[in-house]
């Protein structure tokens, strides 16, 4: 259970979502990098064991090597960036109104309690929620409320922590 909800946090915090989101998971990225680094291992460990490799063998297998590791290290870089800077750039590409009714989200409100709590439409709420989930690139509201959640508890405590 702890795994899917890991699982889930990822896709959320990766804006990927849909008929395919329930089989790519933080595990899936754990089997391609480990499936990357078992090639580089394997190249390493048949040069290891030829004993008549020459120097340019060698040479060539460290390069593979280098290749491997700077492809993982890349791929880790970027899925790092994209967990930690994902969720700020959506919330601020959100205009004050879907911010207003994101944050209402947030607290896992009704389409009902968001429009009486802002003073519009239910319809109106629909046309932001859908507008959120295009710019969010997610289906499920409850995800997009969770990752609001959390980028605004992180945002607070950066705040809190400057003062």
């Amino acid at each position: 259970m702890v795994r899917e909800v890991e699982d889930r946090e990822t896709l959320a915090q990766l804006h990927l979502d849909g008929p395919l989101s329930s089989l790519i998971a933080s595990n899936h990225f754990a089997d391609t990098l480990s499936v990357r680094l078992g090639k580089a291992r394997l190249v390493a460990e048949q040069v290891l064991q030829d004993p008549e490799a020459d120097i340019e063998t060698l040479r060539r297998s460290l390069g593979d090597l280098v290749t491997a590791s700077r492809m993982v290290q890349t791929e880790l870089v970027e899925l790092q960036l994209q967990i930690t800077e994902g969720p700020s750039r959506r919330y601020a590409s959100l205009t004050d109104r879907e911010k207003a009714v994101a944050i209402e989200l947030a607290d896992e409100a009704s389409n009902a309690e968001i429009a009486a709590r802002l003073v519009v439409s239910t319809e109106t709420v629909k046309s932001h929620i859908a507008s959120i989930r295009r710019k969010y690139e997610m289906s499920d509201r409850s995800a997009i409320g969770q990752e609001i959640r959390q980028h605004l508890n992180h945002s607070r405590r950066r705040s809190d922590s400057e003062h």
